[in-house]
Parts: structure tokens; C-alpha cells; sequence
């Protein structure tokens, strides 16, 4: 079943997460029930500060470094860079990982950086970029961002030299889950989306096609139907770089119960994002250490689905309603 937005209705005291999920960008819709069909999250919005090359985005509330491209270093460097940057005062940092994808738009290509005057990025090259995240399987490296392709990758922190893109805010919120073992669900509480999380996200692997029609025909629990294959950006969000294999706040740790996911296969889940130059693979996120890969449309990969949405209301008490047309 298709699930259609058809208008709004009025509502008081909505709350939502506080880590919210920009919208990817895809807007084309290369199979109805995918990325572009739903184009779920907040609306991508930035404003530029030209006067300092400071660029905010609307979305996370995060300030972005943008008066110069600078040049390239190791990550120690980098790191040091950041902690002294004199710009329109201090407070800047190196971005996490999460911080750099988030400003990937997988609408683009080659940078997939918001370039766009007056508001846009300008000082930007398609190039690989730092974090400030080590690579928990490896500590002598960390994570890079390439603004080519928006793919993520590693390098090694003492003698690779990439850019830097300093940041300066608060970092999102680290995880915290709400498992409900009836329902078999788990909810993000930063993101406010519920996750399916039973035996099948870890025994089912079909085609990107199947996948969609997989999640859009799921009910969890019985009578709950409002269920999609998540955009790149969702799956992105849930893998936790902090653990490996899997890479993945898990319901039982050591015996403890942390109220996080039980089950998971250590391999690669379909997003239902399109990358804008490969029309017939699909972007996936692999659970072993949380990096982002491709795959041909017809190719088999694990299914985790998703529900729920954050919702740009800009100051307005209103809500979406959906109208859900059955087969």
C-alpha cells in the first residue's frame, strides 16, 4: 500500500526529537515508495554571514566555517586548527562524522555541498574532509567525508593530509532507545522514528524493489501500517561508530539491558536513497563499522523499516494527515 500526504489538521504541543534528520535531497522518485516519494525530514535551509564566511544551517542549528577553502593537513592539525580559530570569536571544533554527512545533499554531485547563492557554501572543494570521529576498530584512523560523492571513508590521522571544515554548536544528542519487546519496535528518542526490530531485519534479504514493497505492506504490531524503507539519512543516524561489529547501540550489552536494538545482521541495509549519477544502485549503510556503500537495484541486501517523520511546522501548529490507499 502507497501512503499519500493529502493536507494538515491543527494540533497543540507536538514534540519531537531533539537530533533532527535533514531531508536527503532526492527529490526525483525513481520507484514510487522510495526517497524521493516521501522526502521525509526537515527541509535543508542555510544562511550565509558574509561579513565573517560563516555559513548556519537552519535545520541543526549548527555554524559552519566558509571563509576559506584552507589548505589540506593530518587530523591532529586539523583538530588543533579548529580549537584556534579566531572567527567572529572561538567555540569551533572539528565536525563528528555525522556532522559532515549531514550537509551532503544526495541530489548532488561532485560537491554535493549546497552551493547555491546567496545563502549557499562557496568556499567548498570536492575533496575528502575530516572529522573529529576515530575509527573504533582502528584508533590510528578517522573518519573522512568526500564532497565529490558524499561517500564516507578512513584515513590515517598522523601522515594523510585532507581539508578541515570547522563547526561550531552543540553536538547532537548520543543515543538513546526505547525498546518495546511486545511490540518488537524500538523507538529513537533524539529522532523521534520507530524502528522495526524483529527476527526479520536480520534473516530477510531481497532486492531493492522487494524492499520497498516489503516495508510498505508491513504491519508491526498487527493494524499498524505506516511503515517505509528508511532514506539514506535515517539509516545513516541508527549505525553507532563508537561500537563495531556490530556497529550498533545493541538491547544487551554484557548482559545489561541498555533498551537499544535486538537484532541485527552484521552486514549491509537498504536506504531508499538514489545516487543522482547511478540511477539503478541504491545507497546502503553497513552495520560492521557503519560505513555508507552502493548496489545494484537488483542486488540482495538486509531490510530494516521505518515509521514516523520529522515534520518542518516554522512556528505553525499543524500536522500532516495521510490518506492510505489499499491495493
Amino acid at each position: 500500500m502507497l501512503k499519500i500526504f493529502i493536507g494538515f489538521t491543527m494540533m497543540v504541543g507536538v514534540a519531537f526529537g531533539d537530533a533532527p534528520v535533514v531531508q536527503t535531497g532526492q527529490t526525483t522518485i525513481y520507484e514510487v515508495g522510495d526517497d524521493g516519494t516521501y522526502q521525509a525530514g526537515i527541509a535543508r535551509s542555510y544562511s550565509r554571514d558574509d561579513i565573517n564566511g560563516i555559513v548556519t544551517d537552519n535545520a541543526t542549528g549548527i555554524e559552519w566555517q566558509d571563509n576559506e577553502v584552507g589548505s589540506q593537513m593530518d587530523q591532529l592539525a586539523a583538530i588543533a586548527h579548529c580549537d584556534s580559530l579566531p572567527l567572529d570569536g572561538r567555540g569551533w571544533r572539528l565536525p563528528t562524522i555525522e556532522e559532515l554527512m549531514s550537509i551532503t545533499d544526495k541530489s548532488r554531485h561532485n560537491p554535493v555541498v549546497n552551493q547555491d547563492a546567496p545563502n549557499g557554501f562557496q568556499n567548498i572543494t570536492a575533496d575528502d574532509y575530516w572529522s573529529s570521529t576515530t575509527l573504533i576498530s582502528g584508533t590510528s584512523y578517522a573518519w573522512l567525508i568526500g564532497f565529490d560523492d558524499g561517500d564516507d571513508g578512513i584515513g590515517v590521522k598522523s601522515n594523510e593530509s585532507h581539508y578541515v571544515r570547522c563547526v561550531r554548536g552543540q553536538q547532537a544528542a548520543s543515543s538513546s532507545y526505547i525498546r518495546d519487546a511486545v511490540a518488537e519496535t524500538v523507538v529513537d528518542k533524539r529522532t523521534g522514528l520507530t524502528w522495526q526490530d524483529n527476527i526479520n531485519v536480520q534473516n530477510n534479504d531481497m532486492n531493492w524493489s522487494k524492499a520497498i514493497k516489503y516495508c510498505e505492506d508491513l504491519e508491526l504490531p498487527s493494524g499498524v501500517d505506516d511503515w517505509r524503507l528508511p532514506n539514506f539519512n535515517e539509516l545513516y543516524m541508527i549505525a553507532d561508530r563508537s561500537r563495531f561489529n556490530p556497529a550498533m547501540y545493541m538491547d544487551s550489552v554484557d548482559g545489561i539491558d541498555n533498551n537499544g536494538f535486538k537484532y541485527v545482521k552484521i552486514n549491509n541495509y537498504w536506504s531508499s536513497t538514489t545516487p543522482p549519477t547511478i540511477a539503478e544502485s541504491a545507497l546502503l549503510v553497513g552495520f560492521q563499522r557503519g560505513y555508507v556503500s552502493t548496489n545494484n537495484k537488483i542486488g540482495s541486501k538486509y531490510v530494516r523499516c521505518v515509521r514516523g517523520e520529522h515534520i518542518d511546522l516554522s512556528g505553525a501548529s499543524l500536522v500532516p494527515i495521510r490518506m492510505y490507499l489499499l491495493d
